[in-house]
Formats: structure tokens, sequence, C-alpha cells
């Protein structure tokens, strides 16, 4: 073999094992910590919002306003946040609802839910019923979860 070739076949070797070496080291109980890749976050845990609300048009004495609840699968430790929006689909803001832009809501600790109200906007027109989505997302702008509200045209709610 000639002299470059083996030459350039020992440092070959060298990188090889030297590389090995720096691979089991924190196999072998020595703890490294890189700076530029810091510890992840914990998974960010389940929140839904109740689906399929049903909303009614006209206000009747002793009725509460229909609420958008956002709920936790488990208690957290620490409060979650997220965002809430509406958007239109056959009902329209602000003649039919009152919209939800980017409300920052808190479930606190040790709780399971939070309920938001939303405002129907009454009128005289008989109309077929009418709904529009409520949308949750983390903070970074992902979408967690998505309902259907759907609003009854002047018929009274039960239980009310």
């Amino acid at each position: 073999m000639n002299r470059p070739l083996q030459r350039l076949l020992k440092v070959a070797t060298f990188v090889a094992l030297t590389a090995v070496l720096l691979v089991l080291r924190p196999i072998a109980g020595h703890a490294t910590v890189d700076p530029t890749h810091p510890t992840p976050p914990p998974p960010p845990r389940e929140v839904t919002i109740v689906p399929d609300l049903i909303a009614w048009e006209l206000r009747y004495p002793g009725c509460l306003p229909p609420r958008i609840v956002i709920s936790l699968a488990d208690p957290a430790n620490a409060p979650v946040s997220v965002i809430l929006s509406t958007a239109d689909r056959t009902a329209h803001a602000p003649d039919d609802y009152v919209a939800i832009t980017g409300l920052k809501v808190t479930i606190p600790a040790g709780q399971l839910s939070v309920a938001v109200p939303v405002r129907i906007q009454p009128d005289t027109v008989k109309e077929q019923d009418e709904y529009f989505t409520a949308k949750i997302s983390a903070p970074t702008g992902e979408t967690l979860d998505t309902a259907v509200i759907t609003i009854k045209d002047g018929e009274q709610p039960p239980g009310c």
C-alpha cells in the first residue's frame, strides 16, 4: 500500500474511533449539557371545547346566556391558557352574534373547565337556524379544537 493511502487510512480510523468515544461517553455515565438544545417543553395538555352548543336568538327571563365551555381532560398543576375566536358561517357578526377574536382564556390550576358567555343578537326576522364556529388555539397558533354554535330562531330554550 502506498504511503499517502496508509496515512489517510490512519486519520480516518482515528476520526471514527474519536466519534464513537464521544457518542458513547454520555452512555457511560458522563452527563453532558448542550446549551444550543434546551430541554423540550412538556407535551401540551388535551384541551377541548364542548361541541354542538345551541343558543337561542330571543332572551327569556331567567335564562342564562349561552356559554362556550373549554375543558381539560384532567386538572393541571399550573394555569392553562388558550386563545378563543369565533368565525362566521351562516350566522354573521355583528348582526347575529357578537364575535370573539383572540380572547385569552385561562383555566386556573386544579380546575377542569371555564365557561365563556357568548352574546346572541336578537332580531324580529323569522329565519332558519344559523350557525357559527368557535375555535381554541394554543398561544403558538396551533388549532386545538373547534365547535359549532347553532342559533335557534325565536324558540324558547327548554328549562327557561
